[in-house]
């Protein structure tokens, strides 16, 4: 089976879980003996890469993938299945063309940031919230389209299926890196990984860690090695993701 990922984004490019498991998964696909082609930064080993850096906006990377339509239409033509981990939807309607299955993996929701927020465009600031305010629709529009046309949905937890009922979708969990250390001797305190975004209600993990009276750690700007031994210590890991 010839497989044709298409990611703006990935690990060790970034550091976010829909980066690491689409890592992992193609890593995977290709140990089991699949014939993976990457288009994206970079590429598990003995995957094929087609070195390009994908625009990570989402409407500059639409129009990218739409202006360079009849290349992606070649490529899609030497594979079996096109395999879509973030958002580069307009490889649905490209695959279409050349009649070659679709899969999508949600690693959000299809809203304007993919948050799963309704109305989470209003969290853009200065002149990209006028933007948003004028194009959210237009773009959640779009997305509901690649989604519906898709062949396959994936998504990550029992409870996104659930809201993503309507396309159908098939859960996979994401898998378990394959660089954690063994649990250590625990140190007193909490860890906290997720970032300071809205959705994660990051503020809950220090007002939790306050609480108990537990120093809480949010490590930023060092190496994934040094998270790791950290989280291997930890005495919990505090992720209390509000979507």
């Amino acid at each position: 089976m010839k497989v044709l990922a298409v990611t703006e984004t990935i690990w060790p490019i970034d550091y976010s879980g829909g980066s690491i498991a689409t890592y992992l998964h193609l890593k995977k696909l290709a140990e089991e003996g699949a014939e993976v082609t990457v288009i994206g930064p970079v590429a598990p080993p003995n995957v094929k890469l087609i070195k390009v850096q994908l625009p990570v906006n989402r409407p500059m990377l639409w129009f990218y993938i739409i202006k360079k339509r009849e290349l992606f239409y070649k490529l899609v033509r030497q594979h079996d299945v096109v395999y879509i981990p973030r958002y580069a939807y307009p490889m649905v309607d490209i695959a279409q063309m050349a009649g070659i299955p679709v899969i999508i993996h949600m690693h959000g929701y299809p809203t304007y940031k993919s948050l799963g927020i309704l109305g989470d465009w209003k969290l853009e600031k200065s002149y990209r919230l006028l933007y948003a305010a004028l194009v959210h629709r237009t773009i959640e529009k779009a997305i509901d389209h690649w989604l519906r046309h898709a062949n396959v949905i994936l998504c990550v937890s029992k409870t996104h299926c659930q809201k993503l009922a309507r396309y159908r979708p098939v859960y996979l969990a994401n898998p378990p890196p394959d660089d954690l250390l063994p649990p250590q001797f625990p140190r007193r305190y909490f860890i906290y990984l997720g970032g300071e975004q809205r959705h994660k209600c990051y503020k809950l993990a220090y007002v939790t860690a306050r609480t108990v009276g537990m120093p809480l750690l949010s490590p930023k700007n060092i190496s994934r090695l040094k998270v790791i031994q950290l989280l291997a210590r930890a005495w919990a890991l505090l992720f209390p993701s509000c979507w």
